[in-house]
């Protein structure tokens, strides 16, 4: 027998993780409203607004976020079946919501306590946004990071330069939660910093560049920083963010991606379903549902669907059971959820545009749309082969790291 993993060991408290209906309620509720504007987000390539004040006015705003602070305090489990359910209705915004409620979490989690006063009040009661704008050209999640945008120290603070990529929720976002190296430090592991401004800082400006086959409406745009200061109030973790950041869980923006990509995997399922239990082609007078030939399909979708479905849940339960660090149990479950949810929405979005044959390409229905939003999962960070990889490390007993400071 084999050594005993953290997904294993899981299985015995799994069930003791519980959920908050009320949030997963209002959730499905919204649903509806946002579905009907997916496709025309798509198309037009904007920024769901729309499905944003929706969740604003629910008071979801700052989902994980302690209630002693303003927040819903949704744990794990509640906070990636609110994506899932998102991911359903429009994948612009459960991948965009991914990336503000993860920054906001994160920031929570290295602010100080007035850095927390002066910022959370904002996010909690005026539904302001944040945007994640860290990744740069020449990034990789398989090599040692490295960064080109600059943290210049001056009085009173330091000048930030430098250009960032693919910045979700870009031009809509009211603060930025950015990463750069120290002046003068050559490797991430002595040189990384971070901070959260306001987007109306001297100096930093939104590029609108963002033209791709999917995740249309997220607005990940380039955000330039041009000699931008930034006050010391602003740094978080100080200039030792690697050792603040090593205390701390930072798997969600991962495990996130899961749940989105299986919210899109569930909804390509069920207007697939609905299709096959719904057409009929003359003349046989009966449905696609009495074919065997679409049986078999749904039967097979419909269990790998619920398979990615349970280790998304069981992922959750692992980041609740650990101490808030991101340990090597969570790392791997999460990777394995990620990896398991992409491969299988890739699978389904693809198994859909074939059942459905030529009708699926027409805009009319939402196979097409759906294909294009599932099929890219797998190349989303880290990339699914970067998933194995990390979780083959730690089950033959390596070091498993997602990112490599040097």
């Amino acid at each position: 027998m084999g050594p005993i993993t953290a997904a294993s060991e899981s299985y015995e408290t799994l069930m003791d993780l519980k959920y908050d209906k009320e949030i997963i309620d209002k959730i499905k509720a919204l649903a509806p409203q946002m579905e009907e504007l997916a496709a025309e987000i798509d198309r037009e390539g904007r920024f769901p607004t729309e499905n944003y004040k929706l969740l604003v006015d629910a008071g979801l705003n700052a989902l994980c976020i302690p209630e002693e602070w303003g927040g819903s305090g949704a744990n794990s489990l509640t906070y990636n079946m609110a994506l899932a359910e998102l991911g359903k209705a429009c994948a612009s915004t459960a991948l965009t919501w991914n990336m503000h409620q993860t920054c906001v979490s994160l920031f929570f989690a290295l602010a100080n306590e007035e850095q927390k006063k002066r910022v959370l009040p904002d996010i909690v009661e005026n539904g302001k946004l944040f945007s994640s704008v860290t990744a740069e050209r020449g990034m990789s999640f398989r090599h040692l990071v490295t960064l080109k945008t600059i943290f210049s120290p001056v009085e009173g603070g330091y000048r930030l330069s430098g250009r960032k990529i693919s910045a979700s929720i870009g031009e809509h976002a009211d603060y930025y939660f950015t990463t750069g190296f120290l002046e003068g430090k050559k490797t991430a592991a002595e040189a990384i910093m971070t901070a959260v401004l306001h987007k109306d800082y001297a100096g930093s400006s939104v590029e609108v560049v963002w033209d791709t086959m999917s995740m249309r409406g997220t607005a990940s745009d380039d955000i330039i920083f041009e000699d931008t200061f930034v006050p010391n109030e602003d740094i978080l973790g100080g200039e030792n963010f690697i050792g603040a950041l090593g205390k701390i869980d930072i798997t969600m923006f991962h495990l996130g991606f899961s749940a989105a990509y299986l919210g899109i995997a569930e909804g390509a399922y069920n207007h697939l379903a609905e299709y096959v239990r719904t057409t009929q082609y003359p003349p046989n007078p009966e449905p696609l549902s009495h074919n065997e030939l679409y049986q078999s399909n749904i039967g097979e979708l419909s269990s790998e669907l619920r398979a990615a479905r349970m280790l998304l849940y069981e992922a959750s339960h692992v980041k609740e059971q650990g101490d808030g660090m991101a340990n090597q149990d969570t790392v791997k479950t999460v990777m394995q959820s990620k990896y398991v949810s992409c491969e299988v929405c890739a699978k389904v979005v693809q198994h859909a545009m074939r059942l459905v044959g030529g009708r699926s390409i027409a805009r009319r229905y939402p196979f097409e749309r759906f294909y294009r939003e599932g099929i890219t999962g797998v190349v989303m960070p880290p990339a699914n082969s970067r998933c194995i990889e990390v979780a083959g490390c730690i089950e033959l007993g390596l070091t498993g790291m997602v990112l490599q400071y040097g």
